[in-house]
């Protein structure tokens, strides 16, 4: 099939090559000025008494034998332009994931999360490099002038001032190993050099209110 070409706005099925994709099954393009407008919108409501409601399902089934790599859904936030002028907090994130109950919670069964990351079982596993639930990289070379730059970050954030949340992470599962796993965090890292087994080996370097401060670790 001859080439076509793809509109600048709108949505378009897919150039086909031979039994290559070679264009995106769906093109969406849009420039808004207008604030609090979206690309694509998907409103769904699930009224049934059980079973299972899912409003966008995308399955990515990697189904050759080389070196490829699958990605079901990738968001990417970009800012293109210089910023001339700055008010309250603004955002760039590549993917925002939010729960919210407008209703009345009932069930003691019942798991809230703004973004839940699963491992599932299945298959033979013989060999990998890392096994993640959830991944953070970063890949920023460039130390911003003013600000802080974190791996993540966790904000009590509700405005009542009350004990609302009681841990910052809750661990459960006694198949755990170790809780963290230091690798590569010594030399020019945050913590300090080994020193004699049996007694404080190393220190972990943290920040309390600007102040820094140390965790000792002991090791046998």
């Amino acid at each position: 099939m001859a080439e076509r070409t793809l509109p600048t706005a709108g949505m378009s099925p897919a150039d086909f090559y031979s039994e290559a994709i070679d264009r995106p099954l769906v093109y969406v393009e849009a420039t808004a000025k207008v604030t609090g407008k979206q690309a694509v919108r998907a409103n769904t409501y699930y009224s049934a008494t059980s079973g299972d409601f899912t409003a966008n399902y995308f399955n990515s089934t990697y189904t050759g034998v080389g070196t490829g790599s699958v990605r079901a859904l990738t968001g990417q936030a970009d800012m293109s332009a210089t910023q001339t002028t700055q008010s309250g907090e603004q955002q760039l994130v590549g993917v925002h994931g939010r729960a919210k109950v407008s209703g009345t919670s009932y069930s003691s069964a019942l798991v809230v999360a703004g973004v839940i990351a699963q491992l599932l079982a299945g298959g033979t596993w013989t060999a990998v490099n890392k096994a993640y639930c959830l991944w953070v990289d970063n890949q920023l070379a460039t130390d911003p002038t003013s600000g802080t730059v974190a791996m993540i970050g966790i904000r009590q954030n509700n405005g009542v001032g009350t004990d609302v949340v009681d841990h910052v992470f809750d661990v459960y599962g006694a198949e755990i190993k170790q809780l963290f796993n230091f690798d590569g965090c010594i030399s020019g890292g945050f913590i300090t050099a080994s020193a004699t087994a049996g007694t404080m080996t190393h220190t972990v370097k943290c920040f309390v209110d600007s102040v820094a401060a140390y965790l000792h670790l002991y090791s046998v």
